[in-house]
């Protein structure tokens, strides 16, 4: 009975080591503390039948009590990778929540824009019906041969008309949240470049168009703002449609002795990209079967997202 006893225990002690080292590799790219803590629930099940085999020389454990605690750790062994699973499957739960909160928060201020553009825009209006009016007094001052009451309406017109903010792209959602971006960049010091053609209507949600938008801006205005050297604190920013899909490509410099995040095809190792930003682009570019890339050259970061735009 104690040979099999001893044949169980070293069994168990097997297959529970097999599982220590799945769950260490299943966790790589955690934090250690995190890491640490999932490989602790094997490790203790194989701590214990060591211990137990180690208990029958030392303190006379019976063949009945190690064969016992044998079976009991590799019944565990057999059940820690389930609850890996659901504790990767409850980890992802929750960050799901938090990025949809983060992108609920994003809707809502792209919707905020929204409104102070339909407020302009009824500002436009009345402001076109006036400059049509003045126009018209105008011509008829011109017709009767009076050019001083022609200049003094071509003067009060100059005097209403107030400049233009600029418009960046076609889609107003997007054009709301960059320049909102571009106010954000200048109080920061940063200088913003942007030049993108964004469709004003597509497969993609505007909310989540705004999110790649913001999300990209965010972590190039962040890692140019924190430039010590004022002359490097630029962003730029291009997007535009290119056989079906829409490629948005931020630029920026950072700082190279800083460890950092990034992602080609799902590879992690070193990019200027703060952690829940990354994860809403990679969330958002596999929902729609596009991709995120980013990597750093000589000081200078790019990170692209490719979103197809369907038909």
């Amino acid at each position: 009975m104690m040979a099999v006893a001893y044949a169980a225990s070293v069994l168990s002690l097997m297959l529970l080591g097999a599982v220590s080292v799945r769950f260490w590799l299943a966790s790589k790219g955690l934090p250690a503390r995190r890491r640490l803590a999932r490989v602790g629930y094997p490790m203790s099940q194989l701590v214990l039948v060591a211990y137990a085999l180690w208990s029958v020389g030392r303190f006379g454990l019976g063949a009945d009590g190690l064969f016992a605690i044998s079976c009991t750790g590799a019944a565990c062994a057999l059940i820690d990778p389930w609850l890996l699973r659901m504790l990767e499957r409850s980890e992802q739960l929750e960050a799901q929540r938090a990025r949809e909160a983060l992108l609920q928060e994003r809707a809502e201020k792209c919707w905020e824009a929204l409104e102070e553009l339909r407020a302009s825009g009824d500002s436009l209006a009345r402001l076109r019906e006036s400059l049509a009016t003045g126009l018209d007094d105008v011509g008829r001052a011109l017709d009767a041969g009076n050019t001083d009451a022609a200049r003094s309406g071509l003067r009060r017109m100059s005097e209403v008309v107030a400049p233009v903010d600029e418009r960046f792209c076609e889609n107003a959602s997007v054009d709301a949240l960059v320049a909102s971006k571009v106010t954000e960049a200048r109080a920061r010091g940063v200088r913003l470049d942007v030049l993108a053609s964004v469709p004003g209507s597509c497969d993609v949600p505007d909310v989540e168009l705004c999110a790649v938008f913001a999300n990209v801006l965010d972590n190039a205005l962040a890692a140019s703002a924190e430039l010590s050297d004022e002359s490097r604190r630029w962003v730029m920013l291009r997007a535009s449609v290119r056989a079906g899909h829409l490629v948005v490509r931020a630029t920026n410099p950072y700082d190279e002795g800083v460890s950092r995040r990034a992602t080609s095809g799902g590879e992690k190792d070193g990019a200027p990209l703060h952690g829940w930003g990354l994860s809403i682009l990679e969330a958002l570019a596999r929902r729609h079967s596009g991709s995120v890339v980013a990597s750093g050259q000589d000081g200078v970061w790019t990170t692209s997202v490719v979103l197809p735009l369907g038909e």
